[in-house]
Parts: C-alpha cells; structure tokens; sequence
C-alpha cells in the first residue's frame, strides 16, 4: 500500500553538509478520480477545469486532452534569491502512454508567486513533444522527446534532453532549479548529480523584468494542456540536494504534522506520523526532536511511539504553563537527514471561522459576527491586519465577553478586495482569523437578451458564437432558448459584454447573473451544468449552474452551484416542478472566485447558497449556455448580467393580489406574474399543496367540498 508522505515545513540539520532535506514527496496513493477533491487539500488548483487532473491507480494522469494547472506547497518557501537554499530539486517517474504533438507543451514546474498572481511564476519548465531539435524533424514513431526551459512559453531552440525516449517504458526524471542564477537542468535516470545532463539555454525572465517576473518559489506544479500527450507521473520527491531525490543513497522521508493548539495542562496526541527510506529498512530509522521551547514543551516529553513506518508522536507541556514552541523533528538513515516542523499552541483563544464579504462601493459591509473563547479565563484583546488598507478606511471591532460583530468601511470611491486578519491574544498565544472583503463597482448593465429571436437556430442571433459542439443544435422557441440533454452545442455571448469587460481579478467587479427557467423534463440524478461564466477559453468556466434530480422529492428537481468543478458542490435545497417558472440568480465574485447561487430571491440582502469546491479567479470575457448528457430539457428566458441584484432580475412584489371571476360555473383565478405558484388547501389552516403546472387564468372546477387558495413564490 503507498503512503502520502507530504511534508507541511521543513527544517535543515546543521550538523553535517551531506544532510540535505525533503520539501515535498508524494506518492499519489489517493482514491482513483480527481486529484483536487481526494488529496484533501494537498494539491490546489490553478487555473483550468478544476478536478480534471486524475489519479488511476495510484498514479497521476496528465493529458492532451483536459486542461488543469495544479501545485503543492513546498515546506520551507518560499524559496528566493535572499534565502540559504541555493537550488531545488525535483525528481518523479513518467511514463508516456500517448504521444504529445510536433509543438507539445511543458507538463511539470517549480511555481510561486509574483506580481500577476499567487502562482503565476512558472520555473524549470519541463516539456513533452515529439519535436527533435537535434535532426530537425520528428522522433521516430513510438518515440518522444522532452525539454527543458526556464520560462520559455515554448520548447523550441531550447535545451533538449539528446535521446529519443521510447512510450509506455518508465522513466525518472530529475529537473534542477538553481535559485540565484535562475538556470534549470535536466537528467534523465541519474545516479549521481555528475551523470550527463541538459541545462536550459532560454534566458530567464526574472533577469531583466525584476519587478514583475522575479518568483518566490513556493509550490510544485503540474499541468494538463493541449498537446502534452497522456503522461503517466509516480513518486514525485522535491529537495534542496540531489540526492533528496535521486542517486544510490537518496534522504528518508517523514509525513507532516498538523499545527496543533489544546488548553493548558492537555496532552497532545498520540499524533500519527509516517517515515520511510529507499535504501534503509524503516525499522532503522533514527528520529529525534528539538523544541523551540523547552520551558512549556521539554524534549523530553515529546515521545515516539509506533513501529516501522508507522509512528506516532506524544507531547506533554509543563503542567500550568502557557505559549507556543516550534516542534521539530528529524529522521535519519545514518547519512541523510530530512525533518518536519510543527507548532503547539498551549491555551491559546479559539476564534469563529468568518466568511468572505462582498459589499458595493462606498457601502460598509454588514455588521459580522465574531465568537472569541479563551479556555483559561485570560484576558483577550482583539485587533486587526489589513493587507489593502488604500481600499479601508476602518475595521470597526465592537462587542464584549465571547461575543462580537466587525463592520468593515470602505475608502470613499474605491473599488477591489482586501483580506482583513481579526487577531485575538490572551498575552502568552494569539490566533488569526481572516477574511476578504471585496468592494465592488456598480455599473450600468453588461448584457441582456430576451431571446426574442424568430424561431430556429440561437447561433448567429444577437452576439451568440460557439464555444464547442454541433453547431446550430441550439434553438428558440416562442422567445425561450431551450437547452437539451440530446444536443451538444455550447454558446457564449461572444462580444456582448459592455461595461468594460473583460473583468480581471484585480478589478474587483463581482457579477451577477439572473434568468427564468423552465423545466419541460426532468434532468438526471447526477444531472449537468447549463450555465457559467467564461474565460475566452474552452476551458475557464466558473459559477457553473448545474440541473440534477439528485436530492430532490422523486417527479422534482433542484438547482445547485460549482466555482468551478465539474461537479456540482451546493444544492438550493427547495424542489423545484416541471413546466414552472423560477428565477436563478448567481454572484460570481472575480476577486475571490467565489460563487452564491439564489432560487426566487425575496430581496437583493436574501443571503444565498454558496458553492463549496474551491474557488479559482478567472478573467471573465463572457457568459456561456450548455448542453449535455443528464440535464433534461431546459426553456430560459430573459438572461442578464449586472453588478448588481436590481440589474438582473426584476423581483417581484411579494403582495401579489389573486383575482377571481366565476365563469360558465367555474371559478376562474389570475395572478399577475408567473414566478408566483398557486396552492389550495381544504383548510384555511392548510396543509397547502402547490397546483403544478398551473398557470394564469386557472380555472377551477367545482368541488363538493370548500377550496382555499393562495400564491406562494
């Protein structure tokens, strides 16, 4: 059975220049499907289709044909030209299955952030293609060739590895970064760090474009795009020597341990752990600890339980004692050392978790509520960090006891996002909670169709293009666009956006989008998404509105929400009947890449349903419609997209009047707008049961018995 072995930060011995230390390792021993959602947080998304990056048998499967960036955080990072690590290393087997294409594209990476973003910066880019640059011409068939660049968005006239390597055979590959000059080199199945090797020939970036191009390494990364072929990708090791992750004696590894915090006088743990070694059997690993401080937490008291590869580690802090210590611990093969390192916070205060805030310009947020406890009694005093304060004039923290609310007011006129940390210290610990507060522009509305088309195809009317499938499946129908589980055929309002579109993340718009929606036949359990923002991609989709009968009464359905997974992650939990008109409103906040999804909103302030896979930002050029396997067959109507609630939809006044004439002995009803249902009960009193399908005028036979009715939205 594999193990994950991932390290959360890292610590280097001193004792000898031979240790070097693991950063990150992985052995992909997820469940088989999406690396995003089974990693449980190891592996985080970048940018494309979230969760299409897969594990099969334990392995990663990067291919031609999904798109997904994703990285793993490096313990110890960053990693920079000011730091005493002067080079990373990475080392992973591949096996390619299928071949890339002449061009190809670059699949693996050291990542970090610069001024474009959190993981913008790509570094050591290694490349699969079947381009041979030393022949001028194409690697013989069943063959590939890879390469390495230093930022080059191409593999052409750079360094490539000189031998063709032949698909479905096994591979290691070992990719070094080296931090001040900047330079990357590439082996293929080394055994020691002299072995031949290729060194990148592009010149870095960060050279001359220091203020936007200069990365503090901090993640791994792979990437899905098109022509990489399918690349199969095992024991991934990342270090700061070669030998951490490749030649005859590489450094052992030791899982991570999470930062614990317990009340005074509490024992911590047992804590399961995990080490392991190429060479060396695991029952013969040495490990030992150090603390940062051994007045609360002695070394002595910190214990190693457990056998073999599977440890577990016992903490006891001085009976009474307060504060915090750095806990680290090391594990050697009698050669190399690697560590981990951990923090145990002794009484420390506990603190609410606090959601993210969106509010307009000019607007204080509303008055949040924060819970603070402090388990012996101290004393506490709040405080806050802003990282934007030209966007806040205040962080206002009032309250008292265990119990307060934070407002957080804007700097007039300014418009982006800030993430705002709430501190709580008793005097010896102190905990953080943070949140991002966005300040949104208001703008005239972006776009509006009413599909008010003739009847036929939706291509070509109004600004509609294609994004992919069959083209002209799409079709209008008495002025609704009907989306259908039979067709294909994906639509983007192409040009249509005003407002200044495209919308970046650094812009700080959030966008919301409203329509009608019908239901002429029910969609599947598992269901699809029929709607979502886009990037001017086929492949950067967020807010994705998706249809499925899943959770819902058997003859209903329900409306959910992604950020931006394939799969849907919030369900509205109303169920909703066929052949009845509902109002589906979106917020898709470009700063966060989080999205709120609403069902017939009451009121602008009606607090929504909020997607729970995790967000990814996206420059937003458009709005898409969808159609696919499993979502039944959709009529919408008067979509539009706004920067706000009142731009989108028109919600409608809840004192509806239900009028009543007898007609030829039948009691005729009419109501005024049909997101209203009407209800009748025997019984003032209820139980009110909704009349399905019915629709302005209703007409009502005559029953022996009394009859109520009512609307309900």
């Amino acid at each position: 059975m594999k193990r994950l072995l991932l390290l959360i930060s890292f610590s280097l011995l001193v004792a000898a220049s031979t240790q070097g230390g693991i950063v990150l390792s992985d052995t992909f021993a997820y469940p088989d499907g999406g690396i995003i959602t089974n990693s449980g947080g190891v592996w985080v998304p970048n940018t494309g289709t979230a969760n299409s990056m897969l594990v099969s048998n334990q392995q990663l499967i990067a291919s031609t044909s999904r798109t997904e960036d994703m990285a793993a955080a490096l313990s110890g990072a960053p990693y920079n030209t000011n730091g005493s690590v002067p080079a990373l290393y990475a080392s992973f087997t591949l096996k390619c299955t299928g071949r890339p294409s002449l061009g190809g594209a670059y699949f693996a990476h050291f990542t970090g952030p610069n001024q474009f973003g959190p993981l913008t910066g790509h570094r050591a880019r290694v490349w699969a293609s079947i381009t041979n640059v030393a022949t001028v011409g194409v690697a013989d068939d069943d063959k590939f060739m890879l390469t390495i660049v230093n930022t080059s968005g191409g593999s052409a006239g750079n360094t490539q590895w000189p031998a063709q390597l032949a698909t479905n055979v096994t591979y290691t590959v070992v990719i070094k970064y080296e931090i001040a000059t900047l330079n990357s080199t590439l082996w293929i199945d080394p055994t020691s760090e002299s072995d031949p090797s290729v060194v990148a020939n592009d010149f870095p970036v960060d050279l001359f474009d220091t203020a936007n191009g200069l990365v503090n390494v901090a993640n791994f990364g792979f990437r899905q795009a098109t022509g990489e072929g399918t690349l199969w990708i095992d024991n991934l090791k990342v270090g700061t020597q070669f030998g951490d992750v490749a030649g005859t004696n590489t450094s052992p590894l030791i899982s991570g341990i999470a930062n614990q915090s317990v009340p005074a006088s509490t024992v911590v743990g047992p804590l399961p752990f995990a080490v392991q070694d190429g060479e060396t059997v695991a029952s013969s690993l040495i490990i030992s600890n150090s603390t940062s401080n051994p007045a609360l937490i002695p070394s002595a008291n910190i214990l190693v339980g457990g056998s073999g590869t599977n440890r577990t580690l016992t903490i006891t802090p001085t009976a009474g004692q307060q504060g915090s210590a750095l806990i680290t611990l090391y594990v050697s093969d009698g050669q190399n050392v690697s560590s981990t390192s951990f923090t145990v916070k002794v009484g420390a205060p506990s603190m609410s978790p606090l959601a993210n805030q969106v509010s307009p310009i000019n607007v204080p947020t509303a008055a949040i509520p924060l819970v603070v406890y402090d388990p012996e009694g101290n004393a506490l005093t709040l405080s806050s960090n802003i990282s934007n304060p030209t966007l806040i004039s205040s962080v206002a923290i009032s309250g008292s006891g265990s119990n307060y609310n934070i407002v957080v007011t804007p700097a007039a006129s300014q418009v982006g996002f800030s993430t705002i940390s709430i501190i709580a210290s008793d005097s010896f610990n102190s905990v953080t909670q943070s949140f991002v507060v966005t300040f949104y522009p208001l703008m005239p509305l972006i776009y509006s169709d009413d599909f008010s088309y003739p009847d036929g195809s939706l291509y070509g009317n109004g600004t509609w293009s294609l994004t992919s499938g069959t083209a002209l499946e799409t079709q209008v129908e008495n002025g609704e666009v009907i989306l259908s589980r039979f067709n294909s055929e994906d639509l983007n309002s192409g040009a249509g956006f005003g407002g200044g579109a495209p919308f970046a993340p650094s812009s700080g718009v959030v966008l919301f989008s409203g329509f009608t929606l019908r239901a002429r036949e029910l969609p599947s359990s598992t269901g699809n998404y029929f709607a979502h923002f886009k990037d001017n991609t086929t492949a950067g989709f967020r807010a994705r509105i998706f249809a499925s009968s899943s959770g819902a009464t058997p003859g209903y359905f329900r409306i959910g929400l992604a950020n931006n997974s394939g799969s849907v992650s919030a369900q509205v939990t109303r169920d909703l009947a066929t052949n009845t008109t509902y109002l589906v409103v979106t917020r898709y906040n470009t700063a966060t890449g989080e999205g709120v999804i609403w069902v017939n909103p009451k009121s602008g302030s009606e607090t929504g349903v909020p997607a729970t896979d995790n967000p990814s930002t996206m420059t937003v050029h458009q709005y898409a419609l969808r159609q696919d396997t499993g979502m039944g067959v959709l009529r919408l109507d008067n979509l539009k997209i706004g920067t706000a609630v009142s731009d989108v939809v028109a919600i409608p006044a809840l004192n509806q009047t239900l009028t009543n004439a007898v007609l030829n002995s039948e009691l005729v009803l009419s109501w005024g707008t049909p997101l209203f249902a009407l209800q009748s009960a025997d019984s003032i009193n209820g139980p009110w049961l909704t009349i399905h399908g019915a629709t302005s005028p209703y007409t009502n036979a005559p029953t022996a018995s009394q009859k109520y009715f009512r609307l309900s939205y």
